[in-house]
């Protein structure tokens, strides 16, 4: 462990080779007095930091200076970083020419990315070959007259004129929007008055030409009736004499009577008028009060059933077999027909004579017919 000291030489070796290296970096340092050691390094100490902030001041000039150019440069580069972008600073500015477009509003025209400026901007010439007469007063258009120039010509709107005899009219220049007129009134107005200044209406020519013309006019058979209400027509008495016809198209009528026979019920047409394929006549269901018919089975095995929705309408029923081809005995209960009243059977028939029933209390009748070859009539009423 001794031998690991150092010993009186060997420590001024060492503070040797700290005097040098101080030497070298700040010049001679005074070592006269021992109390003043301490002053001596903080004095180097100082010049160390002075040195350091002005290496680094003069770096943000640099870094300013080239950013300044266009080549961004921080303060935290380094020497060789800085260096570098220095070379990228251009000598002469890089200048973009541009062509403008035609618009109807303002443009900013800038250059592109990685250029310094504009050397140009070219505008296309504004064309048109419209003049100020050839555009509404009020308005402004552009073009080879000259840039937002002022329209002169009049705005006529619906502009009206009338004549007056056969002269001509004059229509002012201008804009007209389709909705005027030259009124001929005045030279109708005119003629009929030359013309009847011209005319000897007691002369025979032309009563005779009046005359004649009033009755190849008047052609026509019609008449009043024949005719829709609210229409006029001419015939060889009238002109433009008024229709009487009363119009019923698609109008629903009550009909004027109700009749029956033994296949068709017949509603009357209440009174004359004009019908169309949406007219209509109706009745009452409880002017139906009267129907009739026949039933007859001709095949054998398939019941024949007549179905009457009667809804208590009627309170009779006639029924009569007249014939009844395949009977042999009138006690052959699959033979006869056979009136259901709401699904009930009221009675059965066998023989060949009229019977009579009430059906005034059921909704529905059926002749339901049970024999092949049987036939018969029936009356509702």
């Amino acid at each position: 462990m001794e031998d690991e000291k150092l010993n009186k030489n060997g420590l001024i070796k060492v503070w040797l080779k700290i005097w040098t290296l101080l030497k070298l970096l700040v010049g001679d340092v005074d070592v006269t007095g021992k109390g003043d050691l301490q002053t001596q390094i903080n004095n180097i100490d100082n010049r160390v930091d002075k040195c350091f902030r002005n290496a680094s001041d003069g770096k943000k000039l640099i870094a300013d200076a080239v950013t300044g150019k266009g080549v961004p440069t921080l303060v935290s580069d380094t020497f060789a970083t800085m260096a570098a972008n220095i070379a990228k600073i251009r000598s002469s500015a890089r200048l973009q020419g541009k062509t403008a477009v035609l618009s109807n509003v303002a443009q900013t025209i800038k250059p592109d990315a990685d250029y310094d400026g504009l050397s140009q901007v070219s505008v296309p010439a504004v064309r048109g070959t419209a003049g100020t007469g050839d555009v509404l007063t009020g308005k402004t258009f552009s073009g080879a007259a000259g840039i937002e120039k002022a329209g002169t010509m009049p705005e006529n709107g619906a502009w009206t004129g009338e004549t007056t005899g056969n002269g001509n009219v004059p229509i002012p220049a201008g804009h007209h929007n389709g909705q005027g007129y030259v009124s001929g009134a005045g030279a109708y107005a005119k003629g009929m008055v030359d013309a009847d200044a011209r005319t000897n209406t007691n002369s025979a020519n032309y009563k005779n030409g009046y005359n004649a013309g009033v009755t190849a006019t008047k052609k026509g058979t019609a008449g009043t009736g024949d005719v829709l209400t609210g229409k006029t027509f001419t015939n060889a008495s009238s002109v433009e004499a008024a229709g009487a016809m009363a119009n019923k198209g698609a109008v629903t009528v009550d009909a004027g009577g109700v009749t029956q026979d033994d296949t068709y019920t017949y509603l009357a047409v209440p009174a004359a008028a004009f019908y169309n394929a949406n007219s209509k006549l109706r009745t009452k269901n409880s002017n139906i009060r009267d129907m009739s018919g026949t039933f007859w089975l001709r095949d054998i095995g398939i019941k024949s059933r007549i179905n009457f929705n009667t809804n208590k309408r009627w309170s009779k029923i006639d029924i009569t077999q007249i014939d009844d081809r395949s009977q042999t005995d009138n006690n052959n209960p699959a033979d006869g027909v056979q009136i259901i009243g709401d699904g009930t059977v009221i009675a059965t028939i066998k023989d060949f004579t009229k019977h009579t029933y009430s059906i005034s209390n059921y909704n529905v009748i059926q002749i339901s017919v049970l024999s092949y070859h049987t036939y018969g009539t029936y009356r509702i009423y």
